[in-house]
């Protein structure tokens, strides 16, 4: 289980990197929480555990905690309008990551039913 751990972390890693640096941050992390969302969820069926264990840790890594200090520093600072858009941008990066989170969530059902209805 802890390789799937570290599997989720470089995952989303990786991907928020790379769709970032070509995409664009928000989709970026959209797509970083897509795929620890859709991983974390088979690994749960997969080895009979909470989706929790291994999705918080990958989500972790995803989650712009210094986007939002230097938003107040600026905020705080001579800086307003930078730093309201940068708390601009945080909140959709924010929001970009419980859209991933919840298409992955919705992706994975989606499968799970579809498995179903060919058992049947």
């Amino acid at each position: 289980m802890k390789r799937i751990i570290v599997l989720a972390c470089a995952l989303a890693y990786i991907t928020s990197r790379f769709a970032g640096a070509t995409m664009g941050e928000e989709l970026g992390a959209f797509l970083g929480a897509f795929l620890v969302s859709a991983l974390s969820n088979l690994a749960a069926r997969y080895f009979r555990r909470s989706a929790m264990v291994t999705q918080v840790p990958g989500l972790l890594i995803l989650v712009p905690g210094s986007i939002g200090f230097r938003s107040m520093t600026s905020l705080l600072g001579p800086e307003v309008e930078a730093g309201i858009a940068t708390a601009f941008r945080l909140g959709l990066i924010g929001i970009s990551l419980a859209a991933g989170i919840l298409a992955g969530n919705v992706v994975t059902s989606a499968m799970r039913r579809s498995a179903r209805t060919q058992r049947s």
